[in-house]
Order: structure tokens, then C-alpha cells, then sequence
């Protein structure tokens, strides 16, 4: 089904982020998924909990998975490197041997063919292992940094006919996920228009920064978020994690990662939630529901 919103109607796609990440994570996205509010996720090849999803994914064939392709490895303790043979990506690769952490770093270092070597394996492997991706999204956004390699996407999108995700371009979205980051707004906006002219773009706001730590904060962040919803399509990202040991270090270095993603988790498992997007009718939607060429 490809269902495009009425007028004032909201379609809002609940997407948790991340999945392969370790088994915390893994558990988490599936947990909010099976509760019904999460409808899509993300996994990220070349880590190392991706044969767990796989898994998951044989016994779930209908769970909606897409790739959340990766070319950061942003984490202290808990690090990947690429999918593709190392002497044939070298520049995406920091001193360790894996992905650079932070994407000004890949931005600065890596090669558009070497970019474009790694995407097609982490594309290859997902095939390999079973999966039928219904989507393609950038993890920590890095790709959009330069536009060959947003137009490397693109095409790998055609060849293996994955739809890549696509945001308009808004004011509200530029100032919250735009400028929160750095990135300048004169930068993006003509890049975003120029795939909205040529009919890629397929969803009218993007939200992933979201205020708060803890969970009561988190829930509120989250609730007000749902209240201000605009009509269209909208994606909503989030971060479930249980809350245990393996999550607590794969976090080190970011004090504030471990109580926000738990707060994903339960947010999102939270009979609450439902009641208040069933009040502001608000109707949750998978990427097979708005994307004509997701893989049914």
C-alpha cells in the first residue's frame, strides 16, 4: 500500500534506531516493536550484533528492517569497522582499524569510491544474511556531508531498489535537526530541494532530537512532541536500550546515552503512550505502508 495523508491527516512513522548494535539494543527495538507503537527499524551491518536480528527476522518475516548505513564508529569502547576488505576502504578507517568516530573526521578523510565500496557490502551482506530491507537511512546523518555521497545512495537505492528516505525541507526541521548540529543551513536546504524537485523526498519532517534525560523528562519531550504533530508524514527516531550492564559500558563516555535510551525503551512500552496518540489521532504507519517500492 502506498497511502499518502489526507488533508490534516497525521501519519506518523515510529522509528527505533541503531538495531545490531549489541544485544541490549537488539532486545530493546524488538520489545517496542512487538508492543505495537515502533513500526520500522534500522540495522547497522557491520556490527556486531547483526546476526541476532537476522535471526529475529527469520522467525518475523513481516517486521519492517532497513539499513541504517554506517560510516562512523562513534563509540569508546565499543567500536566496528567496515563491512567491505579493509585494504580497499582504508580512508574511511581511523588508527584502530575502524570507522572514524565523529563525521567531520570522515567527512575530511574519506574517498566518494571508497564510500561507495563499503555501502555496497553492508547492501550485500543484508541480502546475504536473508534480510529484505525496506528502506535506507544514514547513521549519524555523515553521508549527507557531501553530496557524492548522497548521490551514491541514490543510486545504490535504484540498483538494489531500496527506497533511501528523504525529508522536505522546513524551517522547524532546519533550526531542530539542521543547526542543533552545526551543519550549515545554507548547505542542506538546497541540497533536501533539489531531491524534493526530482521526487525522491518522501516524508515531511524528520525528528530525532529530542530533549531530556531521564524518563520523566523524556516522556514529557515526547509527549509534546506527539501534541504539536504538523499533518503529513512524519518520522519520529528513537534509541531504545535496556537498561543493564552490557548497555551501560557499550555507553562509556557519554554519562547521559544510558538513561535516555532506557527511557526510549519504556516510553515506548508504555499503554500511555498509545492512549494519547489513539486521542490526538494520530495513525502509526510502516515504511510499506508509504513507500510504493518498499520490499512487501
Amino acid at each position: 500500500m502506498n497511502h499518502k495523508p489526507g488533508a490534516g491527516e497525521k501519519l506518523l512513522l515510529i522509528h527505533a534506531d541503531d538495531i545490531g548494535i549489541c544485544h541490549a539494543a537488539n532486545q530493546a527495538a524488538f520489545g517496542t516493536m512487538e508492543f505495537g507503537l515502533v513500526k520500522s527499524g534500522s540495522i547497522m551491518m557491520p556490527c556486531p550484533w547483526v546476526n541476532e536480528v537476522a535471526a529475529y527476522f527469520r522467525r518475523n518475516p513481516a517486521a519492517d528492517f532497513g539499513l541504517h548505513l554506517t560510516v562512523n564508529s562513534e563509540w569508546q569502547t565499543l567500536r566496528w569497522g567496515p563491512v567491505a576488505s579493509r585494504d580497499k576502504v582504508n580512508s574511511l578507517l581511523d588508527r584502530e582499524g575502524c570507522f572514524w568516530r565523529s563525521p567531520a573526521d570522515t567527512r575530511s578523510h574519506a574517498k566518494s569510491n571508497e564510500i561507495e565500496i563499503e555501502l555496497t557490502a553492508q547492501i550485500e551482506k543484508a541480502l546475504l544474511l536473508g534480510f529484505e530491507p525496506t528502506h535506507m537511512d544514514f547513521h549519524m546523518g555523515t553521508l549527507f556531508l557531501n553530496p557524492e555521497w548522497v548521490e551514491i545512495t541514490w543510486r545504490l537505492s535504484d540498483r538494489y531498489r531500496i527506497p533511501l528516505t528523504m525529508v522536505r525541507w522546513s524551517s522547524a526541521f532546519s533550526k531542530r535537526e539542521v543547526e542543533s548540529r552545526g551543519v550549515p543551513p545554507e548547505y542542506m536546504k538546497p541540497l533536501l530541494e533539489s531531491y524534493d524537485a526530482r521526487g525522491i523526498s518522501n516524508i515531511d519532517d524528520f525528528i530525532s532530537v529530542v530533549n531530556g534525560v531521564n524518563l520523566q523528562e523524556r516522556r514529557e519531550s515526547y509527549f509534546q512532541i506527539l501534541r504539536n504533530l504538523k499533518p503529513g508524514i512524519s518520522k519520529l527516531v528513537i534509541h531504545p536500550g535496556l537498561e543493564n550492564d552490557e548497555m551501560k559500558h557499550m555507553m562509556e563516555g557519554a554519562a547521559d546515552g544510558l538513561p535516555k535510551r532506557a527511557a526510549d525503551y519504556r516510553v515506548f512500552t508504555d499503554t500511555r503512550t498509545r492512549e494519547l496518540i489513539t486521542s490526538l489521532d494520530i495513525r502509526l504507519v510502516g515504511w510499506r505502508d508509504i513507500l510504493p517500492t518498499a520490499r512487501q
